[in-house]
């Protein structure tokens, strides 16, 4: 039988897992971090080795290796290094966003749900009882021909008793609304499955 949800902070961990959202944007703050590094790394340029030939009007021939290493006195690269951490800054505070609004959208569906389950469980446990046992009396004293109690008023029960039956028809599908958002806000489609009460008896 399907599960009911688990507490917050560990809907809060499935939502890191199953949330693409937050891989996008996770993805989108090591890309910027990476070129930061390699930019910083570049500040110094890319040291040139190899083979060195040279035949001078002496006719000699000259054979040896070079190196090229740039120093980097007047050009340290650091408007570039700024623009890659201004890039990593925005992409971690992106992925900070997502991660609020994550957090907030799992927290309203959990009290979206809570209260929709509070309203099935006061139309299973009070509100039906009391319409069902109005109506058995009402027909009880009808089929005894008590004077005070006429096909009127045996309708008037039975229309109430239909009502509070739509009632909770509408609260039923209030709940699985909430179960539904909640499933959204974690992105794991199992958490709209889990059992949602039935009614407590069929209406007559």
């Amino acid at each position: 039988m399907p599960q009911a949800p688990q507490p917050f902070a560990e809907l809060e961990k499935e939502a890191v897992v199953q949330r693409p959202e937050l891989h996008a944007r996770q993805a989108a703050v090591n890309e910027a971090d990476a070129k930061l590094r390699l930019e910083v790394a570049n500040r110094y340029g890319n040291p040139n080795f190899g083979p060195a030939y040279e035949y001078d009007p002496t006719r000699i021939n000259l054979i040896g290796a070079q190196l090229v290493l740039p120093l980097p006195v007047f050009n340290t690269h650091r408007g570039d290094i700024m623009q890659r951490e201004a890039e990593r800054n925005k992409a971690s505070y992106d992925l900070n966003q997502m991660q609020v609004q994550v957090r907030q959208e799992i927290f309203a569906a959990l009290k979206r749900l809570e209260q929709a389950r509070a309203v099935v469980e006061v139309f299973r446990t009070d509100v039906q009882p009391m319409m069902d046992a109005a109506m058995k009396d009402m027909r009880s004293l009808f089929e005894r021909g008590d004077q005070g109690v006429d096909a009127l008023r045996v309708l008037d029960v039975q229309r109430k008793q239909l009502k509070a039956r739509e009632g909770e028809l509408d609260a039923l599908w209030e709940l699985r609304m909430a179960q539904a958002d909640l499933a959204g806000a974690v992105g794991d489609p199992a958490l709209s499955a889990f059992s949602t009460p039935a009614l407590v008896n069929p209406p007559h």
